[in-house]
Parts: structure tokens; sequence; C-alpha cells
């Protein structure tokens, strides 16, 4: 298996802790602490809030630039995005150099 760890978990819905500790342990790349749902994929990440109210904390494995689709506002570089949410808020984010966060955001604007 190299350096990368396997977890076996034979549970349905698991608590937002246990996926927490195991995604502390297998080293995720893009991670919160906060109960919040998490996807990352390619340059997207996408936070969705289950909770009444939370201030999330999304750590980045380096420095991005950063820009949130449904509001339009851009993040300076950071490693990590804190954001205030309440049930049901979704926040898409797409992550880059300044450069390329410029370009995405002028390309869904021209939308």
């Amino acid at each position: 298996f190299g350096t990368y760890r396997v977890i076996y978990l034979p549970a349905g819905f698991p608590k937002m802790e246990l996926l927490n500790a195991i995604g502390s342990y297998v080293g995720l790349h893009v991670y919160s602490d906060d109960p919040v749902n998490l996807i990352a994929y390619g340059r997207m990440v996408r936070v969705y809030c289950p909770v009444d109210k939370v201030s999330a904390r999304i750590r980045l494995p380096e420095k991005f630039s950063a820009f949130e689709v449904f509001s339009g506002k851009k993040l300076k570089e950071t490693k990590l995005i804190e954001t205030d949410m309440v049930y049901g808020d979704t926040r898409l984010y797409f992550l880059g150099s300044k450069e390329e966060v410029d370009r995405f955001a002028k390309m869904i604007s021209e939308k």
C-alpha cells in the first residue's frame, strides 16, 4: 500500500467527530474540524452547513488564493478559509494562484 493509510468503517452514518478523527489520521489535504460537510475535487471546494450555526474553518495543504462562486468574493492567499454559516448555507470555492483566481472570476462574471 505504500505510504497511504486504509480504514474500513462498517457504519452507515458515522458522526462528524469520527469522520474528523479519521481525516486527521489519514492526513487529508483539505479538511475542517468543524461540523460542516466538505467535498473537494480538483480546484473546487464545496462546504455545506448541516447545523444551526457555525464559524467554519477550512484548512488547505498550502497557500491558495480563493474565489467564492456564489458571493463573487475573492480571498487573499491563505492556508485557512474562515466563513460564518447557518443551516443550509453552501459555499463553493475555486482555489488557485491570484492570476488563476482572477481569470476564473472574470470567466464567471461573463456568464
